[in-house]
C-alpha cells in the first residue's frame, strides 16, 4: 500500500509542477489583449505545461549537488515543498487562466462547446486508460531498462559525482551497459520519481513517471492546436489517437515524448508582431526555453533542433526578431547540448561510443545478423518506402499528405493562417521528404534511421494532427454551418481514434504487478527477456554475485539485478577489439575475469579475435529467442 500511496503523491507533484509551468509561460508570455486573448492564454499555459518533466529533472539534479549524501526521502520532500512554494506563487495566475478559460468557453456557442469538451475528455479518457494500464507493467525495454540503470546509480549513492559516465567503468555497482551519455535531465526526472520509492527495489513511481509525459505531450498538441483555432485544438488531440505506434511508445516506456514536447513548445511559442514593434523579451525566453529543453532532449535532436529552428525562421519576418531566435538557438545549443559537448571531448564522436562497433577487426569472415536493408538511396525506390511507411504506421501516412495538400490549399487562397501552423507545416514537409529519401544525397542515413525506426518516424505523427487540423480549419467557410461541420467532424474524428487506439495500442508484453515481486523476472520471460534463465543458470552454477559478465546484449533486464556486468565495446577492450591475435584478446578477458558472457544471436563478435576466444574458452550454457549465453570452462580457468 505505501508503494502506491507514494506513486499516487508523485503523479499529484507531477501534476502541480504541470499547473507551475503553464501559468510561468503565461507570465513570461506577459499580458493578452484582445478578443482571441483568453484563447491565447490558455494556449500559453497547454504548452507551458510540458515543461514539467524538464523542470523535474533540473530540479532534481540541483539538489544531488547541493544535498548529495542525503536520504532519498528527504529528496521527495523537498521536492514536494518546492511544488507547494510554487502552487502558492502562482495561486492568482492559475485563478486567472481559469477565467480566462472560461470566457473562451463563454465565447463559443453553447453545442460546438459541449461537443469540443466531451470530445476532449474522451480523447484523453482513453490515452489515460492505456497510460495506467501500462504503468502498473513491469518495465521490459532495453533502453528503458538503461535509463532505470543509470537512474539506481545516482540513488544508490546519493550524489550527482555517481552519473554514469560516458565510457562505462566495471564494478559491483556500475552495471552499466550503454555506450553513449545520456542528458542527465531526463535521467535526473526518472530519478526524481524514485524519491518516491520506500526503496531501490520499488518502482512504480518511476513506471509513472514514465508514462506522465505521453500525457504531457497530449496537453501540449492541444495547446498547440489552440494556437490555430478551438475546434484544430480538438482535431488534434483526436487525430494522434491515429497513431499506431504511440501504444507501443507507452508500451515500452519510451523517451519519444520527452523529445517530441520542446519541438512542438518551440512551434507553439512563435508569435506575430508588427513589423518594427520592439521585440519583447518573452518572445526570446519562450523559444529558447524550448530549444534548450529539445537540445537536451535526444541524441537526434543533432538533426531535429536545425531543421525546427530553419522552421521557425522560415516564418519569421525582419532582421531584429530573426538574430534574436538566432541567439536564442546558439545559446541552447551551448547550454543544453552539453552532453554531446561532453561526448566529444572524451570519446571523439558526438554520440559517444554507441556506434563504434564497426571497429572490431575480424580475422575470419563474420556471420553478422543484419536487418532487412534499407531501400537504396534516391527516389527511384519511393513507392516502396511509401508503401513501407503506411504498413508501419497506418493512416496518418496518406492523411500527412493531405494536411500538407489543405495548408498549401489555405494558403493560395490567402486564408489567414497562424505562424506555428505555416512553421509546423514546413517541418512536416522535410520531415516526410527525408523519410522518402529526397534528401539521400547528402546522407542516406537521413532516411535509413526513419526507414528502419518506427519510434523515429513517429515524431511527424503530431505534427501531421496539428497541420491537418489546422488546414481544415482554415479551409472551412464561415457561417451558421460550420460550427455544425465541426461537431460532427470531432466526434467522427474521436470514435475512429478510440478504435483505431483500441485495435493498435493494445498489446502489454508482461502480466500486471504494481507492487515489485520476487517473480519480477519470471514475468518478463513474456516479453522475450532472456535474464531469467540467465539468472537461473547463474544461480545455478554458484556463480558469486561479483562474477563478471561480458554482453553486448541491452535487451537483457540488467536494471532487475546487481550483477556485474560489461559492455564489449567498453574502451578498455578497445585493444582486445581491435587485434587480430586471440591470445590478446584472451589476456584482455583473463586479466578482468570474465567468467560469463551474454550475446546477441546478431553475433556481432562473430569473425573476431575476441570472439574466437569465447568460442574456444567458454561452453554454451543456453539460449533465448534473441540471445545466447556462455560460461567459462573448467579447463580455461
Amino acid at each position: 500500500m505505501l508503494v502506491v500511496s507514494l506513486s499516487l503523491v508523485f503523479v499529484l507533484y507531477y501534476i502541480a509542477m504541470s499547473l507551475a509551468c503553464g501559468e510561468g509561460a503565461c507570465r513570461l508570455a506577459g499580458d493578452e489583449q484582445g478578443p482571441d486573448a483568453p484563447r491565447r492564454r490558455l494556449a500559453w499555459f497547454l504548452l507551458g505545461t510540458g515543461f514539467a518533466p524538464f523542470a523535474i529533472g533540473l530540479l532534481q539534479t540541483t539538489f544531488l549537488i547541493i544535498f548529495a549524501g542525503l536520504p532519498y526521502s528527504w529528496l521527495g520532500v523537498f521536492h514536494g515543498l518546492v511544488a507547494v512554494a510554487l502552487l502558492a506563487w502562482c495561486r492568482k495566475g492559475l485563478c486567472a487562466t481559469w477565467r480566462a478559460a472560461r470566457a473562451y468557453a463563454a465565447s463559443v456557442a453553447p453545442g460546438s462547446r459541449r461537443v469540443g469538451a466531451a470530445c476532449v475528455a474522451g480523447a484523453f479518457a482513453v490515452l489515460v486508460y492505456f497510460t495506467a494500464q501500462y504503468a502498473i507493467r513491469p518495465i521490459w525495454h532495453g533502453d528503458t531498462l538503461t535509463y532505470g540503470v543509470e537512474s539506481k546509480a545516482l540513488m544508490d549513492h546519493r550524489s550527482y559525482a555517481s552519473r554514469l559516465k560516458v565510457t562505462p567503468q566495471p564494478g559491483p555497482d556500475t552495471n552499466y551497459i550503454r555506450f553513449n551519455d545520456h542528458p542527465i535531465t531526463y535521467i535526473g526526472y526518472l530519478n526524481a520519481a524514485m524519491a518516491f520509492s520506500p526503496d531501490r527495489t520499488q518502482d512504480l513511481a518511476f513506471r509513472a513517471a514514465l508514462e506522465l509525459q505521453n500525457l504531457s505531450l497530449a496537453v501540449v498538441v492541444v495547446g498547440l492546436g489552440l494556437r490555430a483555432g478551438g475546434f484544430a485544438a480538438v482535431f488534434s488531440l483526436c487525430l494522434l489517437l491515429f497513431a499506431q505506434y504511440f501504444g507501443m511508445l507507452m508500451n515500452m516506456g519510451s523517451r519519444s515524448a520527452f523529445n517530441l514536447i520542446p519541438m512542438l513548445q518551440a512551434l507553439g511559442f512563435l508569435r506575430a508582431r508588427p513589423k518594427g514593434e520592439a521585440i519583447p523579451l518573452a518572445d526570446t525566453v519562450l523559444p529558447f526555453l524550448a530549444l534548450l529543453f529539445l537540445w537536451n532532449s535526444h541524441s537526434s535532436s543533432l538533426m531535429v533542433a536545425p531543421l525546427v529552428y530553419a522552421a521557425m525562421l522560415a516564418v519569421t519576418p525582419g532582421v531584429r526578431p530573426r538574430l534574436a531566435l538566432t541567439g536564442a538557438f546558439a545559446l541552447a545549443i551551448l547550454l543544453g547540448a552539453n552532453h554531446l559537448i561532453v561526448s566529444k571531448l572524451e570519446t571523439g564522436e558526438l554520440l559517444g561510443n554507441e556506434f563504434r562497433s564497426a571497429n572490431f577487426v575480424t580475422i575470419t569472415k563474420p556471420d553478422i545478423w543484419l536487418p532487412p536493408p534499407a531501400p537504396d538511396p534516391g527516389l527511384a525506390l519511393l513507392p516502396e518506402r511509401l508503401a513501407h511507411q503506411y504498413k508501419e504506421d497506418g493512416p496518418l501516412v496518406p492523411l500527412t499528405f493531405v494536411a500538407l495538400a489543405l495548408t498549401g490549399w489555405a494558403a493560395l487562397r490567402r486564408r489567414r493562417l497562424a505562424r506555428p501552423l505555416v512553421a509546423a507545416a514546413l517541418l512536416l514537409l522535410v520531415y516526410e521528404a527525408i523519410i522518402l529519401g529526397f534528401f539521400d544525397f547528402l546522407s542516406r542515413h537521413l532516411s535509413m534511421g526513419h526507414y528502419t525506426v518506427p519510434r523515429f518516424r513517429f515524431s511527424i505523427y503530431p505534427l501531421t494532427a496539428f497541420v491537418l487540423a489546422g488546414g481544415v480549419c482554415a479551409n472551412l467557410r464561415d457561417g451558421a454551418r460550420r460550427g455544425l461541420a465541426c461537431n460532427v467532424l470531432a466526434v467522427l474524428l474521436l470514435v475512429a481514434g478510440a478504435g483505431m487506439a483500441i485495435g493498435h495500442w493494445w498489446g502489454p508484453r508482461t502480466d500486471i504487478q504494481a507492487v515489485r515481486q520476487a517473480n519480477v523476472l519470471q514475468l518478463l520471460e513474456n516479453a522475450d527477456s532472456c535474464w531469467w534463465r540467465v539468472e537461473g543458470a547463474l544461480t545455478d552454477a554458484g556463480a558469486p554475485p561479483d562474477a563478471l559478465i561480458l554482453t553486448d546484449s541491452p535487451i537483457i533486464p540488467w536494471y532487475y539485478t546487481d550483477r556485474n556486468v560489461m559492455c564489449v565495446q567498453d574502451t578498455r577492450f578497445y585493444g582486445a577489439q581491435r587485434t587480430a591475435d586471440p591470445e590478446v584478446a584472451r589476456r584482455a578477458l583473463n586479466d578482468y575475469g570474465v567468467d560469463w558472457v551474454v550475446l546477441s544471436k546478431a553475433k556481432n563478435l562473430s569473425g573476431t579475435a575476441m570472439g574466437l576466444v569465447v568460442d574456444e574458452d567458454f561452453e554454451k550454457a543456453g539460449d533465448c529467442r534473441f540471445d545466447e549465453y556462455y560460461r567459462r570452462k573448467a579447463a580455461a580457468q
